[in-house]
């Protein structure tokens, strides 16, 4: 049942007993437990499933209160009902509940959905197979107000239990519950013990598989989605509108309110978030880092100017101009650091506003998507959303900050005569903030798996959800009224105006009309191009297009065809993100595909190549950008002359592109990937979305390969390492997401194929009091070793500190390429850090063959410091294997794609491979380091391994990995 829903039993009589009536009442303690998302999940799989996990709670949940001296009088599929003749035993099951429901077998929950629990006790009157009275009602009031994994209990409850030994009680806000009239004061029971982290359903979204990195050190909201297919427009089609004046590249495009496009408004390049206010229309250019300002009348731009920082986000209105501005120096992820007061007439900046900044041992700051606004103009007062997940309340006429919301807030804010919302920071669930106090207001919970955009109207809440193809319609109250509307996957970003919500789709590339009166969609447009923000205002609607080239790869996101001054007869392009914290490695994978092409003369048997780089990232967001791989892939699917592709870096990337050029009319673009090491592109298994790989290839031709090896061949690595050390066993932590569960889950089943126990398997969460608990776990397990199967900024250099504090300096610890760089984990766990191994997918520089040590000798003196950057290698040979293929194809797609795959590499710069079916490299190798502190002079290492020695270069046998 979700935890909007009266979680009351309503075929228990819960009306207010009596006591000088009938049987004698007696002090009873109740305790509800339910089960949260269970709705969802049966939706999501069917009733039979959603009956085996009905079974699976009973059968739990009747263990545990028996066990503990309590009875379960009634079990409804989703929820329990027990009582108890002791507060202390009712608390105490409580505890032992959410520690059974949350336990792991193998590194997986026992149950896959979390539980909310409430407790209350009072007189109760026994009736045929049940009691009545106020406690129960009580008690099912508090089991709808708990959260996943929270139970709350009443005053009277732990008056009458006092001391509990092992269990803390933490005062909440008093809350109003329906059939009592004063507010009831809460009481949050919490274990001393850390219990497993509380389960989540596998609801991979879109947004984390688009923001992963290549080797996985960023996550933003774990998972994985649907298919991205998405066919390219060929020309303009307007369904009950007239034909458009023809689009440029990139654009701002004018709509009326019946879906004509009227005009195009040329702008900088990649237009991002637009808005209106102060009599014109203003757009943030996304690559060129500036704002335009379009005089709405003439469709003119009247100005185009730079703050002198990055802008990240742009609000109008309060007589003044608000840019958000990204860091002033580059961070793995960008965010809105800081928001600057401009005056709309000059354009001169008249404050900045430094924002707070995170907490040390919190997530990263919530990221920018662009098109999406985490600033809202409503009443004289600017909302923008704090890198530490607060809001701050900034007085327009002055530009102060009055006040800081303690918000946990998301990637998107409204603002409107409906009041003040934003999305939450996990993106499923959208918060009020009440104006009047500066406080958070109600939280609704949806069932979706990542919410984008958020707009007010029509007394309603509206949010988008692309993963899933739907506007979520919220009409908020004590009994929230939700309903979804279907717009197309892809829809991402909204804005409400006249009545009416208008919705903007990056895939579809279209924009959709819905009616509030109706809750449909009542009119559709499809433009050229890729759509990002949109404004909508009385009588127009503004968007924002990037173009895709018609043709011809765009000078926006690619660099100019470089032949070696021949004429080429086919074409080539790389698809990396060329700005933020990745450019200097990337630039030089771009140098390197180069300098490979001039070493053949840009030939390839009879062919002559032309090569192009493009960039998949923009200085908005500081990396790569899913707007901009969707635009970018739909350019290389139309370019006819295009065999090959050198790319993604980013795993994410590549998720949206590999459906888009799978379907391309020329025939699938062969595509080869140096860096990307998500497990899904190629092959299903643990750390995979369930749709993955097949719904990347919607032809069902598989036109990728890639050079290195996925995330889980790390985990099989180190279950080889641990038995060349000798250890007999090992314990397993999990933490961070799909990454953790794909390492976690192959070292796992590899060490039990070659005879290494698994001692325990577990997980840390990031905000954890203290990891001395889960250090003691392993310590009594026995275990002669510990794997840690997740990220470092996940709080990772706490739990190595309290595993080095339990178990000494030479225990070994073993870590996966997200604990890397070296010099971040010798910052996060100090003296603990020293010891451990950690690993990387790129080649170490002891395992280089002839073939590589004469790229580094012609290639390095090229590069700064005469240094070679991660990947550089990879790349080279990606390049090599690409220009060979083209020499034994007839020069089409098909035919390149078809040498592509039947590859087989000897003595390369890679050493020998071949490509299996599925499209990865083999034999694999994993190179592990162990951390040292210091790297002696001439070691070769790369930047992130600085503070480290190779101590190992490990083969994995094809056998452990499926």
């Amino acid at each position: 049942m979700d935890g909007n829903e009266s979680a009351a039993p309503t075929s228990l009589p819960v009306a207010n007993g009596d006591p000088t009536q009938g049987p004698p009442a007696d002090v009873r303690t109740f305790l509800i437990a339910d089960v949260r998302g269970y709705t969802r999940f049966t939706q999501e799989h069917g009733d039979e499933q959603a009956g085996e996990l009905a079974a699976r709670f009973a059968d739990l949940a009747g263990q545990v209160v028996s066990s503990s001296g309590g009875q379960v009088i009634e079990l409804r599929g989703d929820e329990a009902l027990a009582v108890f003749g002791s507060a202390r035993q009712a608390l105490r099951a409580a505890v032992d509940l959410q520690r059974h429901f949350r336990q792991r077998t193998d590194g997986q929950p026992v149950f896959p959905l979390g539980i909310g629990i409430g407790l209350d006790a009072g007189e109760a009157v026994p009736i045929a197979g049940g009691y009545r009275g106020t406690a129960l009602n009580l008690a099912s009031r508090l089991c709808s107000l708990a959260g996943p994994g929270q139970i709350l209990a009443t005053e009277t409850v732990v008056s009458l239990a006092a001391k509990v030994q092992g269990i803390r009680f933490v005062q909440r806000k008093p809350v109003r519950v329906k059939g009592v009239e004063a507010p009831v004061r809460t009481i949050e029971v919490v274990p001393d013990e850390e219990l497993p982290p509380v389960p989540t359903p596998v609801r991979p979204t879109l947004m984390a598989r688009l923001r992963a990195r290549p080797r996985a050190l960023l996550v933003f909201f774990a998972g994985l989605a649907v298919v991205l297919g998405s066919i390219v427009a060929a020309g303009l089609e307007l369904k009950g509108g007239s034909k458009a004046t023809a689009p440029v590249e990139n654009a701002v495009a004018s709509i009326d309110p019946t879906g004509h496009v009227d005009s195009y408004t040329e702008v900088g390049a990649s237009p991002s978030n637009v808005t209106v206010g102060e009599g014109s229309v203003w757009v943030l250019n996304a690559d060129d880092q500036t704002v335009s300002r379009i005089d709405p009348q003439t469709r003119e731009v009247l100005k185009t100017f730079s703050t002198g920082q990055t802008p990240t986000d742009i609000a109008v209105g309060g007589g003044a101009v608000w840019i958000g501005n990204a860091p002033a120096r580059g961070e793995d992820i960008s965010y809105t650091a800081s928001v600057s007061r401009i005056d709309p007439q000059s354009s001169v900046v008249t404050r900045t506003l430094r924002l707070p900044a995170p907490e040390k041992n919190d997530f990263p700051p919530v990221g920018v998507l662009p098109g999406v606004s985490q600033l809202a103009l409503a009443q004289g007062t600017l909302w923008a959303i704090n890198p530490d997940f607060t809001v701050s309340r900034i007085r327009t006429a002055t530009g102060e900050v009055v006040a800081t919301v303690p918000v946990r807030a998301g990637g998107a804010i409204a603002a409107a005569k409906e009041g003040v919302w934003v999305v939450g920071d996990t993106a499923v669930s959208v918060t009020r903030i009440n104006a009047r106090t500066n406080q958070p207001g109600q939280t609704i919970e949806l069932g979706t798996n990542f919410l984008s955009d958020i707009a007010l109207g029509a007394g309603s809440v509206w949010a988008s959800a692309p993963d899933d193809g739907v506007v979520w319609r919220i009409e908020p109250g004590p009994k929230p009224i939700t309903r979804t509307i279907s717009v197309g996957k892809g829809a991402s970003t909204i804005s409400f105006a006249d009545g009416v919500l208008w919705v903007a789709n990056f895939l579809e590339d279209t924009v959709s009309r819905i009616d509030p009166a109706t809750n449909a969609v009542t009119q559709t447009s499809t433009l050229p191009g890729t759509l990002q923000g949109i404004v909508a205002v009385e009588d127009r609607i503004w968007v924002s297009v990037v173009g895709t080239g018609s043709g011809v790869l765009p000078a926006s996101a690619c660099a100019p065809i470089e032949s070696g001054g021949r004429d080429p007869d086919v074409l080539i392009a790389s698809d990396l993100p060329l700005r933020g914290g990745a450019a200097p490695v990337t630039r030089s994978m771009s140098a390197a595909i180069v300098h490979v092409l001039r070493n053949h003369g840009f030939k390839a048997g009879e062919h002559t190549i032309g090569y192009q780089s493009c960039d998949d990232s923009t200085s908005q967001v500081g990396r790569f950008e899913f707007f901009k791989c969707g635009s970018n892939a739909k350019a290389y699917a139309a370019a006819k002359r295009l065999v090959g592709l050198i790319g993604t870096y980013n795993s994410g990337c590549a998720l949206v592109e590999l459906p888009i050029v799978n379907r391309a009319e020329s025939g699938a673009l062969p595509m080869i990937s140096p860096a990307n090491t998500y497990i899904g592109l190629t092959r299903s298994g643990p750390g995979a979305a369930p749709e993955d790989p097949k719904a990347l290839y919607p032809t069902g031709v598989r036109n990728y390969v890639r050079v290195l090896p996925a995330d889980d061949v790390q985990g099989a690595a180190f279950a080889v390492f641990a038995k060349q050390l000798g250890l007999k066993s090992a314990y397993v932590l999990e933490g961070g997401e799909d990454y953790g569960v794909a390492l976690g889950r192959r070292f796992i089943l590899a060490s039990r194929k070659l005879g290494v126990d698994i001692a325990g398997t577990g997980a840390w969460t990031p905000r954890a009091r203290t990891y001395a608990p889960l250090a003691n776990r392993v310590a009594r397990s026995g275990a002669d070793g510990v794997f840690l199967a997740g990220y470092l900024f996940f709080n990772g250099g706490e739990v190595v500190k309290a595993l080095r504090a339990r178990l000494g300096p030479d225990f070994p610890i073993m870590a996966g390429d997200a604990f890397i760089p070296v010099g971040d984990l010798l910052k996060a766990a100090g003296p603990g850090a020293l010891g451990i191994y950690v690993s990387s997918t790129f080649i170490a520089p002891t395992r280089l063959s002839p073939a590589a040590n004469k790229f580094v000798r012609q290639f390095g003196p090229t590069q700064p410091g005469g240094f070679i950057s991660p990947f550089v290698l990879e790349t080279a040979q990606a390049t090599e294997i690409l220009i060979d293929a083209i020499a034994r194809s007839d020069g089409t797609r098909s035919s390149v794609l078809q040498a592509l795959r039947a590859s087989e590499v000897t003595d390369g710069i890679l050493g020998t491979f071949r490509f299996d079916a599925n499209g990865d490299k083999t034999p694999e190798a994993i190179p592990i380091y162990r951390v040292t502190g210091k790297t002696p002079p001439g070691a070769g290492l790369a930047d992130e391994l600085q503070g480290a020695v190779v101590a190992r270069v490990v083969s994995v046998p094809s056998s452990l990995i499926p």
